[in-house]
C-alpha cells in the first residue's frame, strides 16, 4: 500500500539577514519568544536574534571563530558549541540580552568537526560528543562548567547532529561501529554512561543512520540510508525494536542525488525532515508515527534552496536557515 503523497499545500516565506551572508547556521526558538542563530562567513560571526516577523532585533559578535548547535537552555540561557578565545573548543552560554561566556573543554579535549552534537539533558545538565586523549567521548557539563566524560565503545563514532532525550530518561544518538564492514545504529547512554547499542536491520545495516529525534510517540526517530546509500526514515522503541520507512519513487534513490537528513519533532504531532529528490531538489517532510510520509517541495526562485537547520518556532511554524544569509518560514 502506498503510504506517501506529494502537497502543495504549506507556505514558505523568506527573510534576508543582513551585514553577514552567507552563513545563517542553527535556528532554535529562544526562552525570549524569538528566533536565534548565527550568521556569518570569514571570521565575521554574529549571534542573530530575531522575531517571529522577520525583523532582525540585534545581532551580537561572537569572541570565538564561529559557534554552532545552538539550543535553548534553562533559566533563560541559550548555550552553543564553538572555538575558545584560549584556542582551545568551548561551549558558550548566551543571555537574550546578548552577554557571551565561555567554558572552556580541558585540555586533550575537542569538538572536532561534529559541533551539531548538543543537547540539554534530563539532568539540567548539557550533553555533547567530543573527541578525547584517548578516544570518542560523550561528555556532559553542569551550568556551571563542572564537566564528566564517558568514553564510547571502541570503534564506535556518532553520525552528524545527533543526541536527543528518549522517552525512558537516557540520551539517544545514531552511530557507525567500525568493523568488515561497518555497522550503523542507534544507541543509548544512562545519565551514568553505560551504554546499549542497537544495530539496524540487514538490509541497511553497512548503510548508515545520521540524524534523531524523540517522537511524540514514545519512539526515536532517525534518518539513514540503506545498504546502497538509498533514503529511508527508521524508528526504535527505547527497547530497541528498529522499524524502517522507504521513501516515495522519485526521491528514493542515492545514485540520483536523493537523501535525508535533519528529522525533528514537529508542532503537530508528526516527525519533519529535509531530503533532496532524484533530481537533487531540496523538500520538507512529514511523516505520521504512523509511518505516513507527505512531500512538501522546496522550489524557489529567490535563490538557490538550500537547508542548513530545521527547528520549530516559538510561533509554532517550521523556521529553516538557509545558505545566502536566508531564514525561512514554512506555515503547515
Amino acid at each position: 500500500m502506498d503510504t506517501s503523497s506529494t502537497s502543495n499545500h504549506g507556505s514558505l516565506t523568506q527573510y534576508s539577514i543582513p551585514a553577514q551572508a552567507p552563513g545563517v547556521g542553527h535556528i532554535v526558538s529562544g526562552p525570549d519568544g524569538n528566533l536565534w542563530f548565527q550568521n556569518g562567513f570569514n571570521s565575521n560571526y554574529t549571534i542573530v536574534k530575531m522575531n517571529t516577523d522577520g525583523v532582525v532585533l540585534a545581532q551580537y559578535p561572537t569572541p570565538s571563530y564561529y559557534v554552532s548547535a545552538l539550543i535553548s537552555g534553562p533559566n533563560g540561557v541559550l548555550w552553543a558549541t564553538g572555538p575558545a578565545g584560549s584556542g582551545r573548543q568551548a561551549l558558550l552560554s548566551i543571555t537574550t540580552a546578548g552577554t557571551i561566556s565561555n567554558y572552556d573543554l580541558p585540555a586533550g579535549y575537542n569538538i572536532g568537526s561534529n559541533y551539531g552534537c548538543l543537547t540539554m539533558g534530563p539532568d539540567g545538565n548539557l550533553w555533547f560528543y567530543a573527541i578525547g586523549p584517548d578516544g570518542n567521548v560523550i561528555g556532559s557539563m553542569t551550568p556551571t562548567g563542572t564537566f564528566s566524560w564517558y568514553p564510547l565503545d571502541s570503534g564506535m563514532a556518532i553520525d552528524q547532529s545527533s543526541l536527543v532525550t528518549g522517552s525512558d530518561g537516557n540520551l539517544w544518538f545514531c552511530a557507525t561501529i567500525s568493523g568488515t564492514p561497518d555497522q550503523a545504529a542507534v544507541c543509548s547512554i544512562t545519565l551514568t554512561g553505560t551504554i546499549t547499542t542497537y544495530t539496524v536491520p540487514a538490509d541497511y545495516v553497512s548503510g548508515y543512520t545520521s540524524n534523531i529525534a524523540s517522537g511524540l510517540d514514545g519512539n526515536l526517530w532517525f534518518t539513514g540510508g540503506d545498504n546502497s546509500n538509498n533514503p529511508y526514515i527508521g524508528s526504535s522503541t527505547t527497547s530497541g525494536t528498529i522499524t524502517t520507512y522507504s521513501l516515495p519513487s522519485g526521491y528514493d534513490s542515492y545514485a540520483d542525488g536523493a537523501y535525508v537528513f535533519l528529522i525533528i519533532s514537529g508542532p503537530d504531532e508528526n516527525l519533519w525532515f529535509c531530503g533532496q529528490d532524484n533530481n537533487a531538489s531540496n523538500y520538507l517532510a512529514s511523516i505520521t508515527t504512523d509511518g505516513v510520509i507527505t512531500i512538501y517541495p522546496l522550489y524557489t526562485t529567490s535563490i538557490l534552496f538550500s537547508v542548513n537547520t530545521l527547528a520549530v518556532g516559538p510561533d509554532r511554524n517550521l523556521w529553516l536557515s538557509q545558505g545566502g544569509g536566508v531564514a525561512a518560514r514554512f506555515t503547515i
